[in-house]
This record gives C-alpha cells, structure tokens and sequence, in this order.
C-alpha cells in the first residue's frame, strides 16, 4: 500500500505539471487511487446529512461543503488531465489527444491511446541543453 499512496501523492503533488511522462502503470494507479478518494468522500458525505440534519436547512455549512467541494473537484479535475497530458507523451502521442474526449465516440480511442505501452526516449536538443 505505501507504493500506492507514494504513486498518488507523486501524481498530486504534480498536479499543474503538464510536461514530461508518466508510466502506464503509475497512471492508471493514479487514477484509481483518485477515483477510491472520491468514492471514500461521498461517503463520508451521507453521514453529515445524519448528524446536522438536512443540509440545506444550515447555510454556513451547506456553503462550506458546496465551495469545498468545488474546490477540491477542480484540483482533481486539473490533476488527471495534467497525469493524462504526461501519460499520452509517455506513449508517444501529442497531449492535445485529449481533446478526443469531447468527441463522443473518439473517446474511446483516448482510452486506447492512455492504454499503450511507454515507447523509447527520444532526447530533443531543447531537453539537452541547459
């Protein structure tokens, strides 16, 4: 577990990081890591309702929860297109694939492209150089 949770904050903490790669393995380790969390805190949700009463009745705490939640959707949103940007570099492809996920059936294809295996390195004379 603790190569789990080391793999989750990696991909956390380079949230806003668009460039470089990100191994097929790691990615997908990501991702279900991120979904689990999501899960795990809609869960913890449902007891609130239980102990305060409806929520909607509490409007500090309902716009506590509502501007949280927001708050922390949008980082995890930015985080996985930030791992898949990495990830379809890793396989070779141009991040600007993920544009494909707009496209109903062509994002099928994305998944495809998120699921190939890493190809060779390839060293540019822009990543040479100092």
């Amino acid at each position: 577990m603790g190569s789990y949770w080391a793999i989750f904050t990696e991909g956390m903490a380079l949230s806003f990081e668009f460039s470089g790669r990100m191994k097929r393995r790691n990615y997908w380790l990501f991702v279900v890591m991120l979904h689990l969390l999501m899960v795990g805190l809609v869960i913890l949700y449902a007891p609130l309702e239980q102990l305060f009463g409806p929520i909607s009745e509490r409007a500090l705490l309902a716009a506590f929860l509502n501007s949280t939640s927001l708050a922390i959707g949008m980082w995890w949103a930015i985080a996985i297109i930030a791992a898949s940007a990495r990830r379809l570099r890793d396989a070779g492809r141009s991040p600007y694939c993920l544009l494909y996920n707009f496209v109903p059936i062509a994002n099928l294809y994305l998944l495809y492209l998120l699921s190939e295996p890493s190809k060779a390195h390839f060293t540019s004379h822009k990543e040479t150089t100092p």
